[in-house]
């Protein structure tokens, strides 16, 4: 017996299949949410560094990295690739 069937009570074999689907729905559009602000997020940090509008708040883009997000420069370059990639993606599945 696997563990949704535990959690599912021995319910049927078509109402656990619906909820399971109900779920992976739910679960699915959260992830796709996720994904669209992940994305706008690196896009506003990417135009925030290129157009250097970080030098209104600090001295240094790592400053104004620590300062305004709690992070390293280098996370937030992490942050700025890893969204560029979420977008190619999202582009190629359109």
């Amino acid at each position: 017996m696997g563990v949704w069937d535990k959690l599912s009570g021995g319910t049927s074999k078509a109402a656990d299949e619906a909820a399971r689907r109900s779920r992976l729905a739910e679960l699915t559009a959260t992830a796709k949410r996720g994904l669209v602000a992940f994305a706008e997020t690196g896009s506003a940090l990417a135009s925030i560094q290129s157009e250097e509008l970080w030098r209104l708040a600090a001295p240094t883009w790592a400053s104004w990295c620590e300062s305004e997000l709690g992070l390293s420069e280098r996370r937030v370059g992490q942050l700025i690739e890893a969204a560029r990639t979420c977008q190619k993606i999202g582009r190629a599945h359109v």
